[in-house]
Formats: structure tokens, sequence, C-alpha cells
């Protein structure tokens, strides 16, 4: 009894003196020199948790979520977390507080995982300190510094309470000279055992660099291999950031950051943080490190490229930063990408912009517009800037337009969308325009207006760029299975058009593109007629057409392709002069487009010379109607010549096609009196579109 009675007053004494005055601390700095010098005592005695000591964490918790702790503030808070002085559930609120005013220590973080080699904490610290690391990832001041422990951070991968987190922080370390076999069959031995989603995600990078050594195949419909699981700790992480940095907003051209390259920031290599967490630090000697690889090639980091001198001069010998998203701001990486043959590149932006896309977008966790459209303005300025259309973006489309409301994001959106590469019809139509039919049938005209011009813009990228670029494609996959058979030891044909280069099927993209633009026919002639004739949907509507009365000797695609009906009459008898005189326009580039083809040379595939043929064929008759039409209405007095029209269509059967004056019978025409005035009430000067023109002309005279 007396023994259990001194330890027991020993506890009281320790616990009195723990509540005494010197807990009474004002500022952080007090209260993290109080933790750090009681921790550091030579005494196994734990901190027991009492009123003032939750005081004094409360403190720190409230400074962190407000302004951020300073480096020192950090790295003196992850030795006290790592003596095991303090209860666990203290030091996990201290962990979730490390929450950096600027930047992270390299140190700091190499001290976290030092303390992760002891048994002071536990194995759920010890994961609680990896998920650490990944939040505050793109604030780390010296991301090299971490990256000489990879070898030191993969001994903890048989642990299963810490995978996760570490093979997310090994996928954003790894660099090539990192890949070893070792390390693939660990990782595969785990996975035969029992399969999981991030060691999948590590075996895929590894497959990137090395894929001779992974046997496996991955799935790439797998939507996220790392899901993001600490949304609120990285939201106070980003929140504090941006308080205590300069205010700075991203610019409509991402060249106009290039500068300052390390001003803005852009996201990492694949799969986490968003491209609006602003002022990523500079370590400024760790940047100006020349690396040396295992092969004695040395390396220069992408922070030295200032000029476009210094980027031709070093072309072979860039080091990618761990930042992949970075790219979407970086001038000079965009230059290496669309100039470089490395397929791993593409592949890691394309795996790190999938991810992007659905946490922002398509995770309904996610409803930030402001960060969504700042990353879809990148997007957009990246995709302009390769000018070709990027598969992972019409794979987003394919999924985003069918939940999209037509008016989020919209200007944005409908760039995405002119964008899109050539697929066959039937997967075009699934994808991107079936959702956007429903949309245009049930929206106001505007929206109706925006999305033809988006379609006009949709079919110039088709001819400009798409089209060639699936006939070399095309082309090159033959030569490639040529040299496959051959067994050919010549080097691998690169995809000289494309960056994001992916093996295509073999289909009519010629007639793809007719089906494209019948499409777009069917939905103005309701639109004309939902919208009644409005004017500004007209014009739009004209302009489309412009642009497919041009295909040919604009862009060099053998098709031809008239107005239906609906849409020729409705604007024939509109009530502005505007559009009948851009109608008229439009006859005589489809009169030249008409004589440039049919005596075209070009050598063509059978499938695109039967295309070619059936389209002049079935056009002629229509648009010969249409002029003899549009001349009878405006110049010739003679609307409604029932006999002249008949006779001239039986005669030339095949040049003609049925006007639709003819539709109406000549007994009705007879109630309605003189056929002399109905000739003439179309004419160019009783026309209702011209009347104000007439009455100042007559003014005049």
């Amino acid at each position: 009894m007396p023994s259990r009675m001194g330890k027991r007053k020993n506890t009281d004494n320790l616990r009195r003196r723990a509540e005494g005055p010197e807990y009474n601390v004002v500022t952080v700095e007090e209260a993290v020199d109080l933790l750090s010098r009681k921790c550091s005592e030579q005494t196994l005695v734990r901190l027991q948790l009492s009123a003032s000591l939750k005081t004094v964490i409360d403190l720190i918790e409230r400074t962190a979520s407000e302004k951020g702790l300073c480096p020192d503030h950090i790295d003196q808070l992850v030795d006290v977390i790592g003596s095991s002085k303090l209860p666990k559930i203290i030091n996990h609120r201290l962990i979730r507080s490390l929450i950096p005013s600027s930047v992270v220590p390299g140190m700091s973080v190499v001290k976290s995982v030092s303390w992760m080699t002891t048994d002071n904490i536990g194995s759920d610290t010890k994961a609680l300190f990896l998920r650490w690391i990944l939040v505050v990832f793109n604030h780390i001041d010296s991301k090299d510094i971490l990256h000489r422990l990879y070898s030191f951070l993969f001994l903890f991968i048989n642990y299963s309470a810490m995978r996760s987190p570490l093979c997310h922080l090994l996928y954003l370390l790894t660099r090539k000279e990192d890949v070893k076999s070792f390390r693939i069959q660990t990782l595969l031995k785990i996975h035969k055992s029992s399969p999981q989603p991030h060691v999948l995600g590590l075996l895929s990078i590894y497959k990137l660099f090395c894929p001779h050594l992974v046997a496996i195949s991955i799935v790439r419909s797998r939507k996220v291999f790392f899901p993001q699981l600490d949304r609120v700790w990285s939201a106070k992480v980003r929140k504090v950031i941006v308080a205590n940095a300069p205010i700075h907003s991203f610019p409509e051209d991402p060249a106009d950051v290039l500068p300052r390259p390390a001003d803005f920031y852009c996201g990492p290599t694949a799969k986490r943080q968003r491209p609006d967490q602003t002022v990523v630090p500079v370590n400024q000697n760790m940047a100006d490190i020349v690396r040396v690889t295992e092969n004695n090639r040395r390396l220069v980091p992408l922070s030295q490229i200032k000029t476009f001198d210094q980027l031709l001069q070093n072309i072979d010998r860039f080091e990618m930063p761990c930042q992949i998203g970075y790219m979407l701001i970086n001038r000079n990486m965009q230059y290496i990408l669309s100039s470089c043959c490395d397929r791993v590149l593409p592949m890691r932006v394309s795996y790190w912009l999938n991810h992007m896309l659905y946490e922002e977008f398509l995770n309904t966790y996610s409803s930030n517009e402001a960060r969504q459209e700042q990353l879809l303005r990148l997007v957009v300025n990246f995709s302009e800037f390769l000018q070709e259309g990027i598969p992972v973006f019409d794979n987003f489309l394919s999924r985003y337009l069918p939940i999209w409301n037509g008016h989020v994001h919209q200007k944005l959106i409908f760039k995405l969308i002119s964008r899109c590469r050539l697929y066959p019809f039937v997967e075009l139509n699934e994808m991107i325009f079936e959702p956007l039919r429903q949309l245009f049938f049930c929206s106001s005209v505007y929206f109706k207006c925006q999305l033809i011009a988006c379609f006009t813009e949709l079919l110039q990228n088709f001819a400009l760029f798409e089209y060639p670029r699936y006939k070399y494609t095309l082309q090159l996959q033959v030569q490639r299975e040529l040299q496959l058979q051959h067994g050919s030891t010549s080097e691998y044909l690169p995809d000289l058009c494309s960056v994001f280069s992916q093996e295509v099927e073999e289909f009519s993209a010629l007639g793809t593109i007719q089906d494209f633009i019948r499409f777009v026919d069917t939905i103005c002639v309701v639109g004309l007629q939902q919208e009644n004739s409005n004017l500004l949907l007209g014009y739009c509507v004209l302009n489309f057409f412009e642009q497919v009365a041009g295909l040919y000797n604009l862009s060099n695609v053998p098709l031809f392709h008239v107005p239906s009906a609906g849409i020729w009459y409705l604007c024939l008898f509109h009530h502005s002069a505007m559009i009948i005189a851009r109608l008229c326009g439009l006859v005589c580039k489809y009169r030249e487009a008409y004589a440039a083809l049919r005596s075209c040379n070009q050598k063509l595939t059978e499938d695109e010379q039967i295309i070619k043929k059936l389209s002049l064929h079935q056009s002629i008759g229509v648009i010969n109607t249409y002029m003899t039409d549009m001349c009878d209405m405006l110049w010739r007095n003679r609307s409604f010549d029932m006999r002249r029209k008949s006779g001239e269509a039986m005669f030339t059967k095949s040049k003609f096609t049925e006007s639709v004056f003819c539709l109406i019978k000549p007994e009705m025409l007879s109630q309605l009196g003189d056929q002399g005035h109905l000739n003439t009430c179309f004419a160019i000067y009783k026309n209702r579109a011209f009347l104000g023109f007439s009455y100042k002309f007559l003014k005049v005279v």
C-alpha cells in the first residue's frame, strides 16, 4: 500500500507541475517552445492530457488554421511528435496542424521519415505522417532531398497500414532510374496476394518508364488509383498558402508567366493536387544543381531554362519536374512536349489530366467553380498551343456532357468540344452530339447560336487538322506493321503529326464529316422553326454552311453538301436583307466548290471516291433548283410560273429537283387572285426584307 501511495503522489506532482504557470502561454512561439522543451527532457514520463496542455494544443491548431506555421515551428513540432512524449491523440492533432505558412523545410520531411524507423510511434501515426507529406508535397522547398530516401521509403511497402499513402508518395517521386526489377517483383507479389488500386497505380508509373519489365496489363479505364482522402486538410493548406501569398491570378496566356516559372502552381505529376494552389516556393540552391545520372549523363533542371536558345541547347538533357502538371503553364515544357519523341511524357500528362478532370468535375465532393474554371482555361490554352485534340479531353467530355447543365463554364466547354478528335460518327454521336442535341432543343436562342458556332469551329478542326492527322496515322500504322512483319531492327517510327498519338481503327473519316454536317443540318432546321427564324441564329447557321462550302477549296476535303430545303427556304423568305444577301453569296461559293471538286485530280481511296461522287450527284439537282427559285423570286418576277417550272423539271430531270413553289396547288393560286401580282410580291423591290431600302431609294429619287 505505501508503494501505491508513493506512485500516486508522484503522478499528482507531475500533473500539478504540468499545470503550473509555465503553461500560461500567449503566442504560438511560446507554445511550440514549451512543447519542444518538455519533450526534450531526459525523462521517460509521458505528458498527461490536461486542461492546460489542451489549451496549448488548441492555440497551435488555431494559429495553424488561420496563419500557418513557419518552417522553424514545423521542424520543432516534428521532433515533438516523434519523441512519443505526448498521447497518440495529441500527436495526430499536431500532425494535422503542420500547415505551412509558406514552405515546408525538406529536412523536416526527412526527420519525419527518420522517426518512422523508430518504435516510438505507431503504424497509424506513421501513415498519418505520410499523408501529411502528400498534402504538403507541392510546398516542400527541396524534393531532391526527399527523393534520396526513395530506396529507404520503399522498405515500408510491406506494412499494410502505410502502403496506400506510401505508394502515392513513391508514385510522385519516381524517376526512370528508380524502376528496378526487384521493386517490380515485390509489388507484383503484393498485388497477386491482395489486389489494391494504389499498388496498381505505382506499377503503372513503373510500366510507363520500363514497359518491358512490367508484364501485367493495367486497365486505363480505371478512374483513379489514389483517391484523395484528405480534402478538408488540403483545403486548409491551400487557403493558408493563398492568404499568405502575394495576390496573383492566372493569366489568359500561360506564356505570360514564363519569366517567373515558379510563381504559379499547376499540380503534381499525377493524381492529386489542384492547379490553383499558387505560389510554389523555389529553393535557389537546389534549382541550380545539374544532376548526373548513373550513365554519367548530365541532366539540367527545367528551372534553369529561361530563354528559347537555352531550350535548344539542352533539348536532350532535361530533367522533368515532379509536378508534371506544371506543363500547363510553362511554355518551355510545352515546346519540349511538342518536339520530343519520348512516349512516356505524353502518357504521364494524360494520366495527370485524367485524374485532375475527374477530381474537379466528376467527383461529387468537388464543387469549386473558380478552381474548375482555372483548370479549364489552362487546359484549353494547352490544347490550342498543340493544335490537336487530346484523347483524355474527349474521354472527359463523354462523361461530363450528360450531366452538364449547358451554362457552367460554357465558353470553355465549347472550346474543348471544338478540339475533339475524329472518331466514327456513331461514337461521336454517343459521346458528344446526343447530350448537346438534348440541350439544344430545350435552351435559349443564345445557347443555340453558341452551339452552332462551336460546331463551325469543330468542322474547321476536322477539316484542317483531324482529317489529315487521321490519314497520316493510318499510313504510319501500316508502315509499323510492315516493319514488324519483316523483322526490321530499325528505330520505332515516331508520329510526327500528333503529340498524343494513339492507335486508330480504320473507318470512313470522310463519311464521319458528312454525317456530322447532316446532323447539324437537322438540328438547324428545327432550331430555326423553334425560334421563328431568329436573325442571330440564321447568321450562325449560314456561317456553318459557308464553312461547308469551302471544305475543298480551303481544306482539301473532297466533300460537297448543300443545306436542306428547310434551311434554304427559311432563309430565302427571311425578313432580314442580310440573311438573303449572305444566301446569295453562299450560292456563289457552292458554284466555285462544285467546279473545283469536279475537276479535282486528287488521289483518293475507294471509299472517298464513292462519297465524293454521291455527294456531287445528289447535290447538283438541289443547288440548281435553289438557284432557279432565287432568281425567279428576286429578279425574274415569275415565282409561281408553274408551267415553266414543270416543263424545265421534265426536260432536265436529272439536273433539277421539285421546287417549293410547285407544292402550291393551282386552284389555291387562282383563289388568291392575279398571278402576275403573286409573281412580283417576292421581287427585290417588293420583298419585305428590302422594303426599307426601296423606301430610301424612292425618297432619294
